[in-house]
């Protein structure tokens, strides 16, 4: 099956927001390694006419996103 690239890609503060309440466990969460640093977490979501979207949960600094899932910075 042939990767295609997302038609769409979106946040909502509405779903920012109720993410946030989620234990992140709750989510099908992956990682995408930016290389500029920077660290992101996304979940794929079905859209009606789109098909399977990403849906981008969050964009932190990757000393930010270490602190956020308890890596340890050397």
């Amino acid at each position: 099956m042939a990767r295609k690239p997302s038609r769409a890609v979106f946040l909502s503060k509405e779903l920012e927001d109720s993410l946030k309440r989620l234990d992140p466990d709750h989510n099908n969460p992956y990682r995408y390694d930016h290389p500029e640093g920077f660290r992101s977490c996304y979940t794929l979501v079905m859209c009606e006419g789109l098909g399977v979207c990403p849906l981008i949960i969050d964009l932190k600094t990757h000393t930010d996103y270490d602190k956020v899932f308890g890596y340890k910075t050397t």
